[in-house]
């Protein structure tokens, strides 16, 4: 994934994924984007700080849905596994 300027100048940054990168939600100040991949992996691009940390890799199957919790700094992941997660944006738990 790459994080491109309006003008397209060239990318600020890349985040590379083990899989297939398949879902993503930004929160609401658009300082972070969360990332699910198909082998079942999620990570978060902080833009405040161009850092990229891969929470979990816990679900065993692609997620397929993501939601950041507009008030409070969670983050809500489903997976094709059956499994829902809630994640902590602030502490990446």
């Amino acid at each position: 994934m790459r994080v491109w300027p309006l003008d397209l100048s060239e990318s600020l940054i890349e985040a590379k994924h083990e899989g297939v990168l398949i879902s993503l939600d930004v929160s609401a100040d658009a300082l972070r984007v969360a990332c699910g991949t198909s082998n079942g992996g999620l990570g978060v691009l902080d833009l405040s700080n161009n850092k990229y940390d891969t929470l979990l890799r816990s679900h065993t199957e692609e997620i397929i849905e993501m939601h950041v919790h507009p008030f409070c700094n969670y983050l809500v992941t489903l997976s094709t596994d059956f499994s829902i997660r809630l994640w902590d944006m602030e502490k990446y738990e």
